[in-house]
């Protein structure tokens, strides 16, 4: 796979991308979600979950799911990483991340959770199994700062 630098974030995304509106294919959420871990287990990292892409959002996010059963915090890694994007590769103000993540963690997708990003036991499990190569750990002691100047 060939891979370019994105803006001059540091980050290298695949040249080919990988949609959601594929997912209008009338399979179910676990078959698409097979179909990104496809594109993953094949160095695509570049991902696309647009306005309009039917439930892709949720599609992805079972996606990347496939490290939680090695956590053994059970923390949401994969929601904590899309909050994570949000700040840093989409440049989300501050003040707007803050917002989102304490109304998501009250009301939204975090409210059913079992464990925060405080309680990562930094075992590197999750990142022994990311096809991303991404440092889950450090990005959880970050959003847990975050978490902790909030409360």
């Amino acid at each position: 796979m060939k891979y370019k630098q994105f803006g001059n974030t540091g980050i290298n995304l695949s040249v080919f991308g990988f949609g959601g509106a594929k997912f209008k294919n009338g399979k179910s959420n676990e078959e698409n979600a097979e179909l990104v871990l496809y594109a993953m287990d094949r160095g695509i990292n570049h991902f696309d979950a647009g306005v309009g892409y039917t439930n892709s959002e949720e599609i992805f996010g079972l996606a990347a799911n496939y490290c939680m059963p090695y956590c053994p915090k059970h923390i949401p890694i994969a929601e904590y990483m899309l909050f994570y994007n949000r700040k840093h590769i989409f440049g989300c103000p501050q003040e707007e991340f803050e917002k989102r993540l304490g109304f998501h963690k009250q009301w939204g997708t975090f409210a059913k959770r079992e464990a925060d990003a405080k309680d990562c036991a930094k075992c590197g499990a999750c990142e022994k199994q990311c096809t991303q190569h991404i440092d889950i750990v450090g990005r959880l002691e970050e959003i847990a700062g975050i978490e902790a100047r909030m409360s």
